[in-house]
Parts: structure tokens; C-alpha cells; sequence
């Protein structure tokens, strides 16, 4: 895996979840955050274990629950800022961290 091929998703996914902060969307765009945000979690758990980092799964497994499509947390918008700010910076933060790892791999 190269390092566009990790870290350009996780940037993206990044802005898709601190996006909302500056506007009012449809339902239908929270829940394709919702699948972004799982989907991209789970991958990086695996990723970041696979490469050695045993702690990725403790971190990223709850960010998958928390964003799940299937039995959605309902809390309102301001409740969501928080969350979706720290994600996206975890997100980021452990691309780039994997990246050194994955070259070592």
C-alpha cells in the first residue's frame, strides 16, 4: 500500500466529517457520512494492525460504532461537532502514521 493509497482517503474522509460544521444538509448526507466514516474506521483498524500498531483496533473500532449506519447514535448537531472534529484529526494523524509503518512493512 503506498501513501497516497492510505493517506489522500483519510484526508478526504477528514473534510467530509468537519464539513457539516459550516452548513445545514440533507438526512441523506449524514448517512453517507455515516458509511464513509465506519467503512474508513474499520479499515484503518486493520491496516494499523496488520502493520504492527496492536493499539489501532482499540482506537478505530469505537469510531466505527459511533459513526455506524446501521444502529445510528442520535444526538444533535452541536453534540456531533466534537466528534467529528476528533476523527477527522485521528484520521489524519494515524495516515501518517501509518505511512512510516507501511514503508517498514
Amino acid at each position: 500500500m503506498t501513501r497516497r493509497e492510505l493517506f489522500l482517503p483519510a484526508v478526504l474522509v477528514a473534510m467530509i466529517l468537519v464539513f457539516p460544521a459550516f452548513g445545514k444538509f440533507p438526512y441523506a448526507y449524514y448517512q453517507f457520512l455515516r458509511w464513509v466514516a465506519s467503512v474508513t474506521a474499520v479499515v484503518f483498524a486493520v491496516v494499523g494492525f496488520r502493520v504492527g500498531h496492536r493499539w489501532a483496533p482499540l482506537l478505530f473500532v469505537p469510531v466505527a460504532v459511533l459513526f455506524n449506519p446501521l444502529m445510528p447514535f442520535h444526538m444533535r448537531k452541536a453534540d456531533w461537532l466534537p466528534l467529528d472534529v476528533g476523527a477527522a484529526i485521528l484520521f489524519v494523524m494515524c495516515a501518517a502514521l501509518f505511512d512510516r509503518s507501511l514503508k517498514r512493512w
